[in-house]
């Protein structure tokens, strides 16, 4: 962060962690490319995983803005944000796991599941492998049987969720000026 560099900051979820692609792949890399080929030289910081909704986007700009000083933030996010933001719906998903191991924006509080369900949820998805792979076993036959959610979500709960997704993109909006 001390570079002499202008800084670029690129938060995002798993379009940005790219798990299935390799950096030289990704469209941040793609975009670096053109920006050598022009003579423009900037310090790249990327930060985002899979299972990033806007809740933790924000956390991320909150903890790594004053640290890195970015000149410029780029914030990737998808049509899927607005849906994962909501604990509601995330209740109803067939992947339990970002249910009981992110955080929510609630009433412009962070809360995070906690109960002894999610505690060892948790602690076993942390610390073993075994847990893991028969948790993405259990959550592929609940897709498979369900879809993406287990039940039918209401206009209402939409409608609250993308409310609440557009309270957290002017947060961070809001935040980086």
């Amino acid at each position: 962060p001390n570079s002499k560099n202008k800084k670029i900051l690129i938060i995002g979820d798993s379009y940005t962690g790219g798990p299935y692609a390799s950096n030289e792949k990704m469209y941040y890399n793609i975009i670096k490319k053109e920006f050598i080929k022009n003579n423009i030289d900037l310090e790249w910081f990327v930060l985002g995983t899979g299972g990033y909704g806007t809740t933790q986007q924000l956390l991320l700009v909150e903890k790594y803005q004053d640290i890195i000083k970015p000149d410029i933030i780029l914030h990737q996010f998808c049509v899927n944000d607005f849906f994962d933001n909501s604990i509601e719906i995330s209740r109803l998903s067939t992947s339990h796991n970002q249910y009981y191991r992110r955080p929510y924006m609630i009433e412009n509080k962070i809360i995070k599941v906690d109960n002894f369900i999610s505690y060892t949820y948790r602690f076993l998805f942390k610390y073993s492998f075994i847990f893991q792979k028969f948790d993405q076993i259990y959550m592929y036959k609940k897709f498979r049987n369900y879809g993406r959610f287990t039940q039918k979500i209401s206009n209402d709960l939409i409608e609250k969720t993308v409310k609440n997704t557009e309270d957290l993109i002017f947060k961070i909006r809001e935040r980086v000026g």
